[in-house]
């Protein structure tokens, strides 16, 4: 988990979990993800999601990290969300035979329901992730590159909780 210092909220549940939190001040989304990624074997599978995202099924990461095991560039959880979060959100371009063929980054005109929201990929493949702002763009040259990008439909439940007006709906949601 990658925290700014000053947010002991953030970095206290984390760390009451076991888990590793570092310290940083990125400019960026990606430079966020680059600087927890520090100090990995290029051959590492190293997972990425939000940490103001709450989604089902608790094992969602299972099929992206078996796709990259099998070969993968990138293996993404996809969700299929409401269209009034299409926006602002990640939302998958899809090819032919399911194949992803792009991410919209924040679109005016979406072009699918579906939004990635994890993802699984060796270090090696994030190395570059700081030629875009967002990591989604970044996947999205990926597959402008013709990379192996493949995606796995998880399920609907995907809750943004990043924003007053999110939180707000998550908590009608329950």
């Amino acid at each position: 988990m990658v925290a700014r210092p000053e947010k002991d909220d953030v970095i206290a549940h984390p760390e009451k979990l076991g888990a590793e939190v570092v310290l940083a001040r990125p400019a960026t989304v990606s430079e966020s993800f680059l600087a927890g990624m520090s100090g990995l074997g290029e051959d590492n599978i190293v997972l990425i999601g939000f940490p103001d995202t709450i989604w089902e099924p608790v094992e969602g990461y299972r099929e992206p990290v078996s796709a990259v095991r099998d070969g993968a560039d990138v293996g993404l959880g996809l969700f299929r969300i409401d269209a009034s979060d299409l926006t602002r959100s990640d939302v998958v371009v899809f090819g032919r035979n399911g194949r992803i063929d792009g991410i919209a980054v924040k679109p005016a005109e979406p072009p699918s329901e579906w939004i990635w929201g994890c993802a699984a990929a060796r270090a090696h493949v994030w190395a570059d992730l700081g030629r875009a702002e967002w990591p989604g763009g970044y996947i999205d040259l990926l597959c402008r590159e013709g990379r192996d990008v493949r995606g796995f439909e998880l399920s609907d439940v995907w809750l943004d909780v990043g924003t007053h007006d999110a939180l707000r709906r998550a908590r009608d949601h329950r």
